[in-house]
């Protein structure tokens, strides 16, 4: 993962006011290598939460990655995407925000799903007062918002994760991907103080295709099995029927009694 330079987040080391949170709880993905879980968790994760005894919850994954295969998900849509929110949703009206998700629903799963920008510059170019807009706009039309962070943090990227209620940062154990989060971390000290609450938020995960060396004890690692996904006319569905999907259910349960008892 490499941190965009920059200035620092603007907000003081603390997370922003209750008025800007709105009523979603915010959960982040992110972690310094491809191929780990960090996609494949975040759609088990929002997948799993529809099927939460707590009455249904309106469920977003918003996806804020560069490259991503997020039309595997989708039933050819491809004319709808976070470059759209940004325009229609952010730029004009509530109405026009809540047109576009009418657009973006993954109708097999039954959550919302925002696919990335067309252009990295689109979501780049935001304005911490546009990103502080958009974070206030979702918040409060969603009960959770899971977001999928790409292999580097724009400046937009930044603040989001900054205002998570739960971090799941996926670690590869190989000597390159623990060179990769220990920079990783000494980039975010400019911008994520390490008193910020959200350095507490973080809850470390070994990836499904890590290496088995360099692991620590109390770090659980996300199963692995080859058979995640199902296919049905031509769309992947994440196979409910395996120790990865209970074990992401599993988290998020627990995830959503901790913030909402």
């Amino acid at each position: 993962m490499t941190v965009s330079s920059g200035e620092a987040l603007q907000t003081d080391g603390k997370k922003e006011a209750g008025q800007d949170k709105g009523k979603a709880v915010w959960v982040s993905v992110i972690g310094t290598s491809g191929g780990i879980g960090k996609s494949t968790l975040a759609m088990a994760f929002a997948s799993a939460a529809m099927d939460l005894p707590v009455g249904q919850l309106k469920v977003l994954l918003l996806n804020t990655e560069d490259v991503s295969d997020w039309r595997l998900w989708l039933d050819g849509r491809e004319d709808r995407t976070l470059s759209e929110f940004i325009l229609k949703g952010l730029c004009q009206s509530h109405e026009k925000g809540d047109w576009v998700f009418s657009q973006l629903t993954c109708q097999k799963e039954g959550y919302w799903f925002l696919p990335p920008c067309r252009r990295p510059d689109d979501l780049m170019d935001l304005t911490f007062e546009e990103t502080v807009m958009l974070r206030r706009q979702l918040s409060s039309q969603f009960d959770l918002i899971l977001v999928d962070m790409g292999g580097r943090l724009t400046r937009p990227q930044r603040y989001l994760l900054s205002q998570s209620d739960r971090i799941y940062f996926i670690r590869d154990t190989s000597p390159e991907g623990q060179e990769k989060e220990r920079s990783c971390w000494r980039e975010s000290d400019a911008w994520l103080p390490l008193d910020h609450p959200a350095r507490a938020a973080v809850t470390y995960l070994i990836g499904h295709a890590a290496a088995n060396h360099g692991s620590r004890e109390e770090e659980e690692r996300i199963p692995y099995e080859k058979k995640l996904y199902d296919e049905d006319q031509g769309k992947r569905h994440l196979n409910k029927n395996t120790a990865f999907y209970r074990f992401a259910s599993d988290r998020i349960r627990k995830q959503m009694v901790e913030i909402r008892p």
